[in-house]
């Protein structure tokens, strides 16, 4: 007998299936747990597609989880799984834009997605996922760490925005509401320069029951160089580690060398890989084939 998938209508239920299987690696199942909890602490949130994958005997062996007009997100499922996803998803999800996940399930199950769905798999973003759990202090640079406040928050949204408009693969921005309430929550961090004017930005975007998630790091072009981005990032982490927290994480674009340079300096290192295809009905393309880990690793240490 094949695995089979179970969707789901009710995200409690559905938390409660999906959740113990996606802790048993929640570093790189962070971007899921994180959509669960939003979904079960805010009703504004929902999902237009949750299921789970389960063995013959019932037993969980992968998560699916999908929010209106995104990629498909995926865990890591096992190969025996990936017909039955394929088959049920095309059926499900006629329309779906991509599919977002663990590179090694994607690269498998993005090409018979595509052939269900008549579309070509092209790739769109190959991230790493990187944790750390001490944090080793950079050279220091001039100015101060501090929380954002209030009166920060139009830079804030200012550099939200120009953050999307180098990353446009990211898509768009999230909306200001919510950026304003994590401001709120003491989640966004700046580096001040000796004048008190923010020169780097942190967010923790995810709080998971054992770990912290950092993005949106973004120092303007021009502040560049200095160090203020390590030192915002530093301070960052810290700061989620003394609040009880076992590590840090943090997704990198892996072809960033300087980026990857900087997070492995502060004690951040690779623990997976995340890519995203999205499905064209333009002219087919093959997928690409990413550098491996030996390939970027050699790459970023050259």
């Amino acid at each position: 007998m094949s695995p089979r998938l179970q969707a789901y209508a009710d995200v409690t239920t559905f938390a409660e299936k999906a959740c113990p299987f996606l802790l048993r690696d929640e570093a790189c199942n962070n971007l899921q747990l994180g959509f669960i909890r939003h979904a079960l602490e805010d009703p504004a949130f929902t999902f237009n597609f949750t299921a789970t994958v389960e063995s013959p005997t019932g037993q969980v062996v992968g998560v699916l989880t999908q929010t209106p007009g995104r990629s498909l997100v995926l865990s890591m499922l096992p190969p025996e799984a990936l017909e039955t996803v394929a088959q049920a998803v095309s059926e499900a999800l006629p329309d779906l834009v991509g599919v977002n996940g663990p590179s090694d399930t994607v690269q498998s199950l993005a090409p018979l997605l595509a052939a269900r769905l008549r579309a070509s798999a092209v790739p769109h973003t190959h991230l790493g996922i990187l944790t750390l759990r001490k944090v080793t202090a950079p050279s220091p640079a001039p100015g101060s760490f501090t929380i954002a406040q209030p009166e920060h928050l139009p830079i804030v949204l200012e550099w939200m925005s120009l953050f999307h408009e180098e990353l446009t693969a990211m898509g768009a921005p999230p909306p200001a509401s919510s950026t304003e309430r994590q401001l709120h929550a003491a989640q966004v961090f700046l580096w001040l320069n000796q004048t008190s004017q923010p020169v780097s930005m942190a967010i923790q975007v995810r709080d998971l029951p054992n770990g912290g998630i950092i993005g949106y790091v973004y120092t303007p072009k021009a502040r560049r160089g200095s160090g203020f981005a390590a030192n915002c990032v530093a301070n960052t982490s810290q700061i989620i580690l003394d609040n009880g927290k076992e590590f840090c994480g943090l997704y990198v674009d892996l072809m960033n060398p300087i980026s990857i340079r900087m997070y492995f300096k502060l004690g951040y290192g690779l623990i997976g890989e995340s890519n995203e295809v999205r499905f064209t009905n333009d002219l087919p393309r093959p997928l690409l084939r990413h550098p491996t880990r030996y390939e970027w690793h050699v790459r970023v240490r050259s």
